[in-house]
């Protein structure tokens, strides 16, 4: 049996009347890091405050965007010594998924799992490793990724290239491109 997953599958049930919609302003705030301990000598370090990753394709979403980084924690107080160094903050991202990098509307609905995906399109054990760790359960769900976020999951740029052409391959398949 074969079924499809639509565009707005990726937007965690944003339908298409509510894209079209005028939204009240979306206010997105980073997170912060933890204060850095105290200490006799030397204070520890704040921790990092990481920062919100916005998938593009919500940017149609018709609404005043106002997006914050992450706040770096204070840094430790040192009774005798050097205090410890503020934590980074780090900058949000905008992620393109590979449905809309590939400029697809439908994402085919068959249903094979990592390891018969990774079979059929010829990735290597390593990159099933690295799927399946990052929680990667079907072929079709690679779709709703992006390249930022298969690094944040520790691929390289070769591995992240290869799941591509695989993307690109099982849509062909499909008859979509």
């Amino acid at each position: 049996m074969s079924s499809s997953i639509s565009l707005g599958t990726c937007y965690a049930g944003v339908s298409s009347t509510t894209r079209k919609r005028r939204l009240k302003p979306m206010i997105i705030g980073g997170g912060t890091g933890g204060q850095g301990g105290e200490g006799n000598r030397q204070g520890g370090d704040g921790g990092r405050g990481y920062a919100t990753q916005i998938p593009i394709g919500i940017l149609e979403l018709k609404t005043d965007w106002q997006v914050g980084g992450g706040t770096g924690g204070g840094g430790g107080k040192s009774s005798s010594g050097s205090g410890g160094n503020g934590g980074d903050g780090l900058a949000p991202t905008f992620a393109q998924s590979f449905m809309e990098e590939l400029k697809i509307t439908e994402i085919p609905g068959s249903a094979l799992d990592i390891s018969q995906f990774c079979s059929e399109y010829q990735l290597s054990s390593k990159i099933e490793n690295l799927l399946t760790d990052a929680g990667y359960e079907t072929g079709s769900g690679l779709f709703c990724a992006s390249k930022q976020t298969l690094l944040e999951d520790k691929f390289n740029k070769g591995q992240i290239a290869e799941v591509e052409r695989a993307l690109i391959q099982f849509n062909q398949r499909a008859g979509q491109v």
